[in-house]
């Protein structure tokens, strides 16, 4: 009672400061938050405020404080919002349409305008058949980036084109390989990450070839759907371009001597040109298996008589903010010889003509699903775009493609939906290969695609492409690249998702997203465990003599067969010319990460294998008693009921079921088990406490032990505040607008209840486990007194500035766990400085928040993503002072809210959907550890390491990891 009288006379006192003039009753504000608003009442300092696109109207208890902290601004503080004259800026007519449909609803429109070409006559030097190709495609001139790149390539360089999407990267490298074969008989492998892309670019190289009428020239390909056999009488074929993706090449680089493939051998020996294409996909655990592939196929060459010095490489990549670096990782040149650095052409050299881009960046929504198939139905029925829709899961996808068809139907359109297709990696290649063509021949309208088709297949005919929830900047490139191929401007829309931070942060900085920086391509080549795999395989596929690993291999190469040889892994001949190991361990390399263990869906009924999935998704999607939707021919979702999976056949059979709006959920659970502790750290943070960080060697088990059935039903309403129409189901009416207010209409979800949840018996519980390293941040007793503290007395200060409540964006602070909020602040902040050290990124680890058990502390885990680990967790034990110095940095030059952001705190592998994060926390503990000295660290040595081991010092871990393994 005494607060509320002492409230009541501040409150008098409080008024006695005048308002700005344009703070009113009813008059428009901004919100760097919430965006434009209304003020609905104003009383004293007290307002209450009504946000375009929030559900609730919010209170705000002290308008004045809003003021003074930058919360609460003018209405022309936001340059970002869309206008009217913005949107009559929109050169094509269509878009300009959209563009007026969803005015009320954009955060940011940006017009790039077209942009003319800068053409160069095609070079003298080029070989007469080549010329004559280029007569017949029309081509008289070539753009000025694509000489650039001839004459590159022609002088011995090595390449690295980062020109924009669309801007004729393909040519510019084809011409030179192509001039190559004709007059030297040199041989090109391309190395392409996707099998859709294979077959576009193959297309492309044998058209080219087949234009200059010359029948020498031959190309082929390699992927998983092409039988040995058939990749045999290929290389019979005697081709001069092969294409061919990581996975294959990783098993045709030990047929160097298999007599079958002589003229595999004959195409190795002539090998000068390596391109590798969407070189931004090969990053981490990828793109570190394929730096050790290169290692191996040059000692092959080298063994076949071939010049691995004389090499040349190319990397294709249109997004990526470190091209130099990531094409010297990749390809490792530890030239004997000294050699020109790699030759850049960036898109500051691009003489493409580009046809401009409008960009419209939608607000945040109640219901973003619903936007976006209001969206969708809007393009299909309103306009004769073709479109891709990009999503972040499958499943997210398939519900859409379900609320689109009732959609459709409700407004009389049903035969629209066979116009659309879903095309993600779960879908067979035949059916891929159909909705390509199927864009090409006009009969699909619409894709629902995730990231399988980000990469850099042409499709000119796609006019838009929505982005719905951010993926990470380099792929949001990628995926607005699909659309504005052809004459016609791209349309590229970016929807954010419900509830994520970063989709959050990216609305409110519309420019980082289309002119921010994209992040860089890391990857650690060296990394133990991924060396030693390469090392073993090569002595596995041709021998290794001990002068060849520092050559091919690097100085790290030989620290790690030593290692291999005191193990008895690798193993010496007779007379000590060479080593080699035993059985196939090239079989045994995850290249993509981890083993994918393809799992077969049949459908009963028929036989039919109705779509592909990998193990760890089978085990998620189509447990016993799931319910699995398949797309049919003509765009209905069909509904099946799994019989469970059957690991010794790798198939699950599939029960057709009739529709029923019911969906299932996987009851999942993990263990975190540490099989062997490597190394322990102690830091000092000053007057917070003790923190100890632990090195392990861990098992991470994740099973499926039941499921839950649900029931959902949703009805379209409007939602808008004071509508008399507001909350009235209107699903049967065929109106994608509110008759009384015209705001678009959105789904509602009235009902969900649990229909059933089992538990399955212990023989039916599958699950898959990897092996990797962890990083464990435990509290000290003193420590934890100190964060309860710390939030306690932060908690009460924030109250004092905002009339005894915590505003919506410090509410973390009264609602979780101290402990855990320290932790997790702090071990976020380095994650987020780990690319700073220019070896991992954030993809290489995820994070999470454990408990041993009931009534236990709250610890922070750091893992790798994948079995035998990425390296980064082990970089972050051993350098926490380098990463905690730059976290620091970036943290105090981060401009950003309390909540943080994607540049100091959040980021896409956290487990707990970055939730217990507070920055002013995490901020306080990285100064306590760096402004305090640091005692010398205590680090427990495993106990099956052997003293040879203890006397690598910093590389213990390294080795134990190795040996774990």
């Amino acid at each position: 009672m005494t607060d509320d009288y002492s409230n009541l006379i501040q409150s008098i006192s409080k008024a006695q400061t005048p308002k700005p003039d344009w703070l009113k009753q009813h008059s428009v504000v901004f919100s760097p938050t919430y965006g434009r608003g209304v003020v609905k009442v104003l009383l004293g300092n007290f307002a209450t405020i009504l946000f375009d696109h929030q559900p609730e109207a919010f209170d705000i208890d002290d308008c004045l404080e809003a003021v003074s902290a930058g919360t609460l601004l003018p209405p022309q503080s936001n340059p970002a919002l869309t206008t009217s004259r913005d949107i009559e800026a929109i050169p094509y007519a269509p878009y300009q349409m959209l563009a007026q449909e969803w005015e009320t609803q954009l955060r940011h429109l940006n017009v790039a305008p077209p942009r003319d070409g800068q053409y160069v006559s095609i070079p003298e030097t080029l070989a007469a058949p080549l010329k004559t190709a280029l007569a017949a495609k029309g081509i008289n001139r070539l753009f000025s980036h694509q000489v650039i790149a001839y004459n590159a390539l022609r002088d011995g360089e090595d390449l690295v084109l980062s020109t924009d999407t669309n801007s004729g990267k393909t040519l510019a490298f084809s011409l030179p390989i192509l001039e190559g074969a004709l007059t030297y008989g040199h041989t090109t492998l391309m190395i392409v990450p996707s099998n859709q892309l294979m077959d576009d670019q193959f297309e492309k190289m044998a058209t080219l070839m087949e234009l200059t009428g010359d029948d020498s020239l031959v190309c082929g390909k390699i992927h998983g759907g092409i039988e040995q056999e058939h990749r045999l009488s290929m290389f019979n074929d005697q081709p001069q371009v092969v294409l061919i993706n990581p996975d294959c090449l990783n098993g045709l680089i030990r047929r160097a001597r298999d007599p079958k493939y002589a003229k595999y051998t004959e195409f190795l020996s002539r090998l000068k040109y390596i391109v590798i294409d969407e070189g931004h996909e090969e990053v981490g655990v990828m793109g570190a298996h394929l730096a050790g592939m290169l290692m191996r196929l040059r000692l092959s060459l080298s063994q076949v008589g071939g010049d691995p010095w004389s090499l040349q490489y190319i990397v294709c990549s249109a997004t990526v903010s470190n091209q130099a670096e990531l094409a010297n990782t990749l390809t490792q040149r530890n030239h004997p010889l000294e050699r020109p650095p790699v030759r850049v052409i960036d898109d500051a050299q691009n003489g493409a003509p580009s046809p401009g881009r409008v960009t419209l960046i939608f607000n945040h929504q109640s219901n973003s699903a619903s936007t976006v198939a209001r969206l969708v139905e809007k393009l299909l029925i309103d306009t004769d775009l073709v479109g891709i829709v990009f999503f972040n899961s499958r499943n997210g996808s398939k519900k859409l493609m379900e609320t689109v068809g009732r959609g459709l139907k409700r407004l009389g359109q049903s035969g629209l939906l066979n116009t659309v297709k879903l095309f993600n990696s779960s879908v067979n290649n035949d059916l891929k290969r159909q909705v390509i063509q199927g864009i090409k021949d006009g009969g699909v309208r619409l894709v629902f695609s995730t990231s399988s088709l980000q990469a850099g297949v042409d499709m000119p005919e796609l006019d838009c492409s929505i982005v719905w929830g951010f993926p990470k900047l380099s792929d949001l490139r990628q995926r607005w690249g699909r659309a504005g191929r052809g004459q016609v401007p791209g349309l590229c829309i970016f929807v954010p998702s419900n509830n994520t931070n970063l989709d959050y942060y990216y609305v409110r900085h519309p420019q980082a997203l289309i002119n921010g920086q994209v992040e860089a391509a890391l990857l650690d080549p060296h990394y133990p465990i991924r060396l030693a795999q390469h090392l073993l395989s090569a002595a596995a596929e041709s021998g290794l003599k001990s002068e060849e690993v520092s050559l091919f291999f690097g100085e790290a190469g030989e620290v790690i067969a030593g290692e291999l040889l005191r193990q008895g892994k690798l193993l010496q001949s007779q007379n000590l010319a060479y080593m080699y190991a035993k059985g196939r361990p090239y079989y045994d390399i995850p290249v993509r990460g981890n083993r994918p263990n393809s799992i077969k869906l049949i459908n009963t009924t028929n036989g039919e294998v109705l779509e592909t999935l990998a193990f760890n998704n089978a085990m998620r999607e189509v447990f016993p008693g799931a319910i699995y939707k398949v797309q049919d021919g003509t765009g209905k979702l069909n509904q099946f009921r799994s019989q469970g999976l059957r690991p010794e056949t790798n198939a699950v059979k599939l029960d057709p079921i009739q529709g029923v709006n019911r969906f299932t959920q996987a009851i999942e659970e993990s263990d975190l088990t540490v099989a062997r502790k490597i190394a322990q750290k102690v830091l000092n943070l000053g007057a917070f406490g003790a923190l100890t960080l632990r090195l392990d060697w861990s098992k991470v088990d994740s099973r499926v032990v039941g499921a839950q059935e649900w029931e959902a039903i949703q009805v379209l309403s409007c939602e808008t505040n004071g509508c008399k129409k507001r909350a009235v189901d209107l699903t049967s009416s065929r109106v994608s607008r509110c008759e009384g207010c015209r705001q678009s209409l959105k789904l509602k979800l009235v009902k969900q209840d649990l229909l059933a949840e089992v538990l399955f018996e212990p023989e039916a519980i599958i699950g898959y486990s990897i092996e990797c390293p962890t990083m464990t941040l435990a509290a000290s007793e003193s420590l934890k007194a100190h964060l309860r503290q710390w939030v306690k007395q932060h908690n009460r200060g924030v109250k004092l500035q905002h009339g005894g409540k915590l505003p919506l964006h410090e509410q973390v602070l009264g609602e979780t766990d101290p402990i855990a909020l320290g932790l997790h602040s702090f071990l976020h902040a380095l994650i987020i400085a780990l690319p700073l050290g220019d070896r991992y990124s954030t993809q290489d680890i995820e994070d999470s928040l454990q408990t041993k058990g009931p009534g236990m502390d709250v610890e922070s885990v750091l893992m790798d993503t994948v079995d035998a680990g990425t390296g980064a967790t082990e970089y972050m034990f051993e350098h926490i002072q380098t990463v905690a110095r730059n976290a620091l940095q970036l943290s105090q030059e981060c401009d950003c809210q309390n909540v943080g952001c994607p540049r100091c705190l959040t980021h896409t592998s956290c487990l707990d959907d970055n939730e217990a994060l507070y920055k002013p926390l995490g901020v306080a503990l990285l100064k306590a550890f760096l402004e305090t000295e640091q005692t010398e660290t205590l680090v427990t040595v495993p106990d099956k390491a052997k003293p040879e081991a203890e006397a690598q010092g910093t590389a213990e871990a390294q080795t134990a990891s190795l040996e774990a393994v």
